[in-house]
């Protein structure tokens, strides 16, 4: 029985084996008959997968872009809250609308499909439309963004260019029949004296302005500052412990009860002075840890006071010069006229000191602002480096302590004690040095305002010193000599005529609107011309 059981089996076998054996050949046989087509869905399988992959890309970046203006915004909401109770604060450095600008991009899949990189690099990885890497809008928002420097350049460039055209044409116009003798001297004196009357009204409004910058920072910026130095001290004790919590932080997540480093990460980061990149835990930054409380405490009233109200508080005085300097002109003009001065002249002279003034004050405000915008930014940057300073004690001793069992905790101990007898002086010396700082800037920003006075001046000497400087009797220059000037003088003006279209068709292009100088010259005219045209008029 069991060799006909065996027999049976050994049949079955036979039979299933030939069975597979049929199968396999079908499946052969199909594959090499259907080869073409499973080739061509193989294909279209790639190319459909490939642009399910870019669709992901693009969905995930929307969504990234939406999540990052959202912890922007959030983010910005709670440096607002005044503090942990307000859940109602509300944003107002930015308008409603607002979202940052965000941009996912992918350069090398950019280089790829624009050919910059050799074909040996292989195709794109992720997109087939170089539009989706984004490369191409981030290059279009840092173009829009320093065409605006590009304008405010070409923009000063073409008023600069203005002024000096309207210079030399007044030059070249009003040469002639200047005053000399007493009458020049005459109004030399009467041009020094309202050079000091204008240094007298501009010097109270500079000390007017330090004054309410010093009382914004007194009664709004230094409370703030001394909030969140005692806030950072208050902290400090808790984020040193933190550091060697058993609450472990990592790479994806943080937080004041989860801010705990292990022993080797610990040490790595205090042998760099509280700065290292672990692989298990992220950046870390000590200093900035202990610094975070009292940013975030002043950061709101630092932005309103030092980026906002600054610049408006610049903008208000910028007004206040430019109304000085037009009350000034017309006191010149009065002054200058009783003094002997030929009034067309006169007129000629003031337009052209008026627009050149203003483009001088205008100027001198942009470098304010300038200024300003940097200083407020290297005073908030010098705390963190304070910090750090501070605390280099502290990192050193926990490098001292004895070694063997029992090592981290001692090199805990160890941090925390130094930090207890640094962490009031840290903070203190921060606060001092940045209201130092502050100080500073209001000071400097008070001379700038000063010294547009002393500008100014030296800007209207350059166009009213002709009416006393150089003066040489014309009966003493050779007729030769004086003929030869007059033909230099008239091919001068047909050039500055045509420079002077040039130049409004630049300025108009520009959006610079201007009054052309109503001068007595701007049609060239020559000597002979010039007797003839007075002959007739006496015979009138």
């Amino acid at each position: 029985e069991d060799t006909n059981h065996e027999g049976d089996m050994l049949s079955n076998l036979k039979n299933a084996e030939i069975v597979v054996e049929n199968a396999t050949q079908k499946v052969t046989d199909w594959e090499v008959k259907n080869l073409p087509h499973i080739a061509s869905d193989n294909l279209k399988c790639q190319i459909l997968q490939k642009k399910l992959k870019s669709i992901c890309a693009r969905v995930r970046n929307r969504y990234s872009k939406m999540c990052l203006q959202k912890d922007f915004r959030t983010g910005l909401k709670e440096l607002y809250r005044e503090d942990e109770d307000n859940s109602d604060a509300q944003i107002t450095a930015l308008p409603e609308n607002f979202d940052l600008s965000v941009f996912c991009i992918s350069s090398n899949d950019y280089l790829k499909l624009n050919r910059i990189k050799p074909s040996s690099d292989g195709e794109a990885n992720t997109f087939s439309n170089s539009n989706d890497t984004e490369i191409p809008n981030l290059r279009n928002f840092v173009h829009d963004t320093t065409s605006c420097f590009c304008r405010d350049y070409s923009k000063n460039f073409v008023e600069n260019t203005n002024d000096l055209l309207d210079r030399v044409k007044l030059l070249a116009t009003d040469a002639e029949d200047l005053p000399y003798g007493r009458v020049a001297s005459k109004l030399k004196r009467i041009f020094n004296k309202k050079m000091i009357d204008l240094k007298e009204k501009v010097s109270p409004v500079a000390e007017n302005f330090k004054r309410r910058a010093d009382a914004m920072v007194k009664f709004e910026l230094n409370p703030s500052l001394l909030k969140g130095a005692k806030k950072g001290q208050g902290l400090a004790m808790f984020t040193v412990d933190s550091w060697g919590s058993k609450s472990r932080r990592n790479i994806y997540e943080r937080s004041p009860t989860q801010n705990g480093l292990y022993w080797s990460t610990y040490q790595a980061t205090v042998q760099r002075d509280g700065v290292y990149t672990s692989d298990a835990a992220g950046h870390i930054d000590l200093n900035q840890e202990l610094l975070d409380p009292m940013e975030k405490c002043f950061s709101t009233d630092w932005q309103r006071i030092m980026d906002s109200s600054i610049r408006l508080l610049l903008v208000d005085y910028e007004k206040r010069i430019c109304q000085i300097g037009v009350e000034f002109s017309s006191e010149l003009d009065v002054a200058l006229h009783s003094g002997g001065l030929e009034k067309q002249r006169l007129s000629n002279m003031i337009s052209t000191a008026i627009r050149g003034g203003s483009l001088c004050i205008k100027t001198s405000f942009q470098q304010m602002r300038s200024t300003a915008s940097k200083a407020q930014r290297e005073i908030s940057r010098v705390l963190l480096p304070s910090i750090q300073d501070h605390m280099k004690a502290s990192y050193a001793s926990t490098m001292v302590v004895p070694r063997g069992s029992g090592l981290y905790n001692r090199m805990k101990n160890a941090m925390r004690q130094t930090s207890e007898g640094v962490k009031g002086l840290m903070f203190d010396n921060g606060f001092q040095a940045v209201s130092k700082g502050v100080a500073g800037l209001i000071n400097k920003l008070e001379k700038m305002i000063a010294a547009i006075a002393e500008n100014l001046s030296k800007y209207i000497v350059t166009i009213f010193s002709i009416c006393w400087e150089n003066q040489i009797e014309s009966a003493l220059i050779d007729p030769i000599l004086q003929r030869n000037m007059r033909k230099c003088k008239d091919t001068l003006l047909t050039e500055i005529n045509v420079l002077s279209k040039e130049q409004n068709e630049a300025s108009k292009k520009i959006g610079i609107e201007r009054e052309e100088l109503e001068l007595e010259m701007m049609q060239v005219e020559t000597l002979d011309e010039k007797l003839d045209h007075r002959l007739e008029e006496a015979k009138k």
